[in-house]
């Protein structure tokens, strides 16, 4: 699959799409789903809809294999009448106004943070190393919905690292990892593998992103 060509993400539940082109129908395969699982696609669109419906339910299609040359013309074809509702940029090869926004808006976020006071920049830091929101609503007598309220307008991403089972926030065993990730590996719906396990999706979620736990490894 490494031709250059026009390719198509499709969500199976609903039909909607995403085109794209490429010179390694390969590598952009493999760099769209990765920015996926991990939170980081240009498309908040795809974003949102690869959270909302779980990776198993999209399907990375080829719609046409064509010399370098001609794949500008042919994916503007392909938006042109397929008219994909996934793809923020209606242009084929420009998203630069798409990415002109964005660091609008993290230069504004980053204007916002540097007139932070002391206290509120430290709730941040405490955000990040994945704390309980409510132990640090505790620890610098503040209410629960204001730490809230700064997470969610600075974007804070919080990081809790689970190397093992014999951790404070660990719910799972390595062994029961290890089962997990053969499930996953086997296309079982991440909600079931949530269930069967009794943990919240979006433990499921990170450990098939590699967020938690990829120090477990299965053949």
């Amino acid at each position: 699959m490494k031709k250059s060509g026009i390719y198509q993400i499709v969500n199976k539940v609903n039909g909607k799409s995403y085109i794209g082109s490429s010179i390694n129908l390969t590598w952009r395969k493999t760099k769209h789903f990765t920015e996926l699982r991990n939170q980081k696609h240009h498309s908040i669109i795809l974003q949102k809809a690869f959270n909302k419906y779980n990776e198993e339910n999209f399907e990375f299609k080829i719609l046409a294999n064509a010399l370098p040359e001609h794949l500008i013309k042919l994916e503007q074809w392909y938006i042109d009448n397929l008219k994909p509702e996934y793809n923020v940029c209606k242009i084929a090869g420009s998203c630069l106004g798409v990415k002109r926004r964005k660091e609008s808006i993290d230069k504004k976020r980053q204007t916002e943070q540097a007139n932070l006071l002391p206290r509120d920049l430290e709730v941040i830091e405490a955000l990040k190393t994945g704390k309980e929101q409510k132990q640090i609503a505790v620890d610098f007598n503040l209410s629960p919905s204001y730490i809230t309220q700064i997470k969610n307008k600075y974007n804070i991403v919080t990081e809790i690292k689970r190397t093992g089972d014999n951790n404070g926030f660990s719910k799972l065993t390595e062994v029961q990892v290890k089962e997990i990730k053969y499930l996953l590996k086997d296309k079982v719906k991440q909600q079931a593998i949530a269930d069967k396990y009794n943990v919240k999706l979006r433990t499921i979620k990170a450990i098939q992103s590699g967020q938690n736990w990829n120090h477990i490894t299965i053949e």
